[in-house]
């Protein structure tokens, strides 16, 4: 080999590490391991792409709140955080992984590039920096954002069932010689083309008392196009998501003064609220296209922006007569049950036990109490899991690994 040749295979040999850093986006300190990604690699402008921050470890870590950079590129429109926990049991040997990943709904400004700085994540009191992240910016085609941990359709046009709804109307009308409804006949007098209407279940609730808030889409006439705004912040309230169209489905037959309106579901919450006092749960804020044909078949557009109201909610603070010490904050009417698959166990063997929450409130802040065992039965570890359903309601499961280390006949006590 020449001395030119081996010089480029140095130079190449150095090079190789320092383009795998760059390239993988997890990054490790010895049993921490942290990644941060875009979910997918190009994005329209007008749509939404999930940022993820996981950090995973072999033992139970503190870890806090990633801390977003300065976001030129991106508009940060909701975030969540999920927890799990795996267990394995090989060779007499528990291995345990721990892990939390954290989504950031994010909305590209503009056509490009779009970056992502170092994200810091405080872990077990030390800060950690992620890698930065960039993603290709394409030119949007002015439908429906997707949300947050929702499938994309393909080619998901929010108004397609109404448009698809639309011509069948239009073409059984038409077969009996009547106009379609592409023409649309003028409003009453102050009657809104369309409005954005919040409602809840509760105007007053305690302390970590659910309360459902959901926003509908009211129109009376043909919409092309909806650029949310703004999402509520609805500070003052732990909040979990119960639905976030992707698609919207109108429905019709709501009369409201008097005119017929079709109506779709925007977002729905379950919103706990963490201290007493008034609070406001602020508005939905929404731009669309309304689309008109003037009597000559010419088309009109125009945009409009419309919000829903303020919602004030009295949050009453919860009684501390009858208080057990171990209460964790959970509000709310639950069953409780639990299982074990079998009663005859191996030495040195795991034992599962499941314990679950199912009810309307917060299954989250469910924290099982202490567990007193007897002697002999040790709890290795405990596994959690929750959710929240459509309905409302929700789930919260816990998996103690209990480990009998000597024969004989053991009784596992009530919680």
């Amino acid at each position: 080999m020449t001395k030119t040749g081996k010089v480029l295979l140095r130079l190449f040999q150095l090079l190789i590490p320092f383009l795998i850093l760059t390239l993988n986006p997890l990054v490790s300190w010895g049993q921490v391991q942290i990644s941060a990604e875009f979910d997918r690699k190009t994005v329209p402008v007008g749509d939404t792409v999930n940022f993820l921050i996981n950090v995973t470890a072999d033992s139970n870590i503190s870890v806090s709140a990633p801390r977003l950079p300065s976001l030129n590129d991106f508009d940060l429109l909701n975030s969540n955080s999920a927890k799990s926990t795996s267990a394995s049991f090989s060779n007499g040997q528990f291995t345990t992984k721990h892990s939390i990943t954290y989504t950031f709904l994010l909305a590209p400004k503009r056509e490009g590039v779009a970056k992502m700085g170092p994200v810091e994540v405080v872990v077990d009191g030390q800060p950690r920096l992620t890698r930065p992240q960039q993603i290709s910016v394409i030119k949007g085609n002015g439908r429906l954002a997707q949300p947050m941990g929702r499938p994309r359709s393909r080619g998901s046009n929010p108004f397609q069932a109404m448009d698809e709804e639309m011509d069948l109307f239009n073409q059984l009308l038409r077969r009996r010689g009547l106009p379609g409804r592409g023409i649309q006949q003028p409003l009453p007098e102050n009657a809104e083309d369309f409005f954005i209407q919040v409602e809840v279940d509760k105007e007053s609730a305690y302390v970590g008392e659910s309360v459902v808030a959901s926003w509908y889409l009211y129109t009376a006439v043909n919409l092309t196009e909806i650029d949310t705004l703004k999402y509520p912040s609805l500070n003052g309230f732990w909040k979990e998501d119960i639905e976030i169209a992707t698609r919207l489905n109108f429905r019709s037959g709501y009369i409201v003064n008097g005119v017929q309106y079709r109506r779709a579901l925007l977002a729905s919450y379950a919103l706990f609220p963490i201290k007493p006092g008034n609070v406001k749960i602020d508005p939905y804020r929404a731009k669309c296209t309304v689309a008109s044909n003037a009597f000559w078949g010419r088309s009109q557009r125009k945009e409009v922006t419309k919000q829903s109201r303020e919602i004030p909610i009295a949050v009453k603070a919860l009684p501390t007569a009858g208080r057990p010490d171990n209460f964790t904050g959970a509000v709310g009417n639950f069953i409780v049950k639990s299982e074990m698959k079998s009663k005859q166990f191996k030495v040195n063997s795991p034992i599962s036990y499941i314990v679950e929450f199912e009810g309307q409130g917060n299954a989250k802040r469910i924290d099982l109490p202490e567990l007193t065992l007897p002697e002999g039965l040790e709890l290795y570890d405990t596994i959690s899991e929750s959710k929240f359903y459509k309905s409302g309601r929700s789930f919260k499961r816990f998996e103690l690994l209990l480990v009998p280390r000597f024969a004989g006949k053991m009784e596992i006590p009530e919680l």
